[in-house]
């Protein structure tokens, strides 16, 4: 049976015969519950009586004993669709109104015409009518103040944020707690400061939903914490809707920490993961893997679990029995040789288990110097003057020099590297270690650049001063110069243990 489409009312404008005489008509008089009056059967379908709440005069339906003037029906109007006072309605549904401007989303669907001779005014961006004929557009009001592109700026601005204003109020009701909907508006009014209020007027609806998300899963404020915060919003929720959590910790409620939210977006992987496995056999297995290797007590960071779970369902996928043989163990690290240390608890599970499988010895290839990706990052601070890709090039220079994992490498405290008798010392572990000479106007210029912001606590602050960036935003410069982190870092290694073995010769 083929569905059928809600179908509107037509507006009182495409109402063309009376219901009271039958006789055409341009335009409907009066509208009631779909039923179209002229002007002639108005005054007599339609009585004078007293409204029920002012007393004022008021026109009642026959059919009916009382009722409201048209004042106090309007007096409570929303809008239908965004929830808006409505002082005048541009359409009634079922007597309930819809706004001005959210007619369009309602049939019947009216076509707008373009306005023949308008063109996008050159200094105020309005679709205006200009005043030359020749050169960029002008409007009329533009070439007769001959405004600036400054107080076009003002202009704007005052626009929106009274916009803001205007519109706050009617979207914060969507809102039915009062602490929530408190939240909401503080928010708004902290961000009208801090932003664009073009932009946040834009986004004003779509800053509602996490709110709302609040209201409906946590009893009150003193609720909101890092725990049930991860239970409702993702690592990547948190970072779309940064300027919300920033909004949160600044007037004091706690919320997780980069680390926390790492570990939360770690553990929804594990639990894709677990969840992937047909085969009820594999399943089982790599449960009890999960729980003998890495249960209660286990100090092991929830990304070293995703990665070894990781690796053993892929050598579930490719056994045929309930448990992979060597055989299987020996083909998957053919295909995939990077797995080899992820999948070293798995298969210590099975060999423990009775079953008759090792991992094979791997070659030993001779380690050598390759200089080029280092020689890359030092050339970066030396040429680049942008501080995104400054900031990239440090911590590739410290990899380089220091093999340092990435992870640690973004997360130094902002005492690790200082000055002293105009000589650049890096902190490791309490021992000081001095910086090449040659670094030393590329690392100043960093700092310097760095220092212009936000005070923060780390070395390599990222876009939240609160917290240090992240290791996409430093591989993503990485991918683009042609270089990887963690080929810097095991060059480093594999120089630095050559450099130690030839000291003790």
């Amino acid at each position: 049976m083929a569905g059928t489409t809600l179908q509107h009312p037509p507006t009182r404008g495409h109402r063309t015969e009376c219901s009271g005489c039958g006789t055409t008509m341009a335009k409907a008089h009066r509208v009631f519950r779909d039923l179209a009056f002229c002007a002639t059967c108005y005054p007599k379908e339609f009585l004078r009586r007293p409204c029920i709440k002012c007393g004022a005069p008021a026109r009642i339906h026959k059919s009916q004993d009382s009722g409201l003037c048209r004042v106090c029906t309007r007096a409570n109007w929303h809008c239908l669709r965004c929830g808006r006072p409505v002082t005048r309605a541009a359409l009634l549904i079922d007597d309930k109104p819809v706004c001005k401007s959210c007619r369009r989303h309602f049939p019947p669907f009216t076509s707008k015409s373009k306005r023949e001779g308008f063109r996008t005014c050159s200094i105020c961006r309005k679709y205006r009518k200009p005043v030359n004929e020749t050169g960029k557009p002008v409007c009329a009001q533009c070439a007769a103040t001959d405004r600036t592109a400054e107080e076009v700026a003002q202009q704007e601005n005052a626009y929106w944020t009274a916009r803001v204003a205007r519109e706050l109020d009617g979207i914060a009701a969507n809102l039915k707690t009062l602490w929530c909907r408190k939240l909401y508006t503080e928010f708004v009014e902290q961000e009208v400061w801090r932003t664009d209020p073009k932009r946040l007027a834009l986004k004003l609806e779509r800053y509602l939903s996490p709110f709302q998300l609040l209201e409906d899963n946590l009893p009150g404020p003193d609720s909101v914490n890092p725990s049930s915060l991860l239970q409702l919003f993702t690592a990547e929720d948190m970072r779309r809707n940064e300027s919300i959590f920033r909004f949160l910790r600044a007037i004091g409620i706690t919320i997780p920490d980069l680390q926390q939210r790492r570990d939360d977006s770690e553990w929804r992987r594990i639990r894709t993961v677990l969840l992937s496995v047909d085969n009820p056999d594999h399943a089982a297995l790599l449960d009890r893997f999960l729980r003998t290797r890495y249960g209660v007590g286990a100090s092991v960071s929830p990304k070293t679990i995703r990665v070894a779970l990781h690796a053993a369902r892929g050598l579930l996928s490719l056994s045929r029995g309930p448990v992979p043989t060597q055989g299987e163990i020996d083909s998957y690290l053919r295909r995939v040789p990077g797995q080899r240390a992820a999948l070293s608890a798995f298969v210590g599970l099975l060999k423990h288990g009775g079953e008759p499988v090792i991992l094979a010895p791997r070659r030993q290839k001779k380690s050598k110097r390759n200089s080029r990706d280092l020689a890359t990052c030092i050339a970066m601070i030396k040429q680049t003057s942008d501080y995104a890709q400054l900031r990239a090039a440090v911590v590739g220079t410290l990899l380089g020099l220091l093999g340092m994992p990435l992870s640690e490498v973004v997360q130094l405290p902002r005492s690790s590297l200082r000055t002293a008798d105009d000589q650049f010392l890096f902190i490791l572990n309490g021992n000081e270690i001095a910086l090449d000479q040659r670094l030393r106007p590329g690392l100043k210029r960093y700092l310097a650049i760095r220092d212009r912001g936000e005070y923060s606590t780390f070395l390599f602050p990222g876009r939240d001063p609160h917290q240090s960036v992240s290791d996409a935003a430093i591989t993503y410069h990485f991918a683009q110069w042609g270089i990887s982190a963690r080929r810097l870092a095991t060059e480093a290694r594999a120089f630095l243990r050559q450099a130690a073995v030839l000291s003790l010769a």
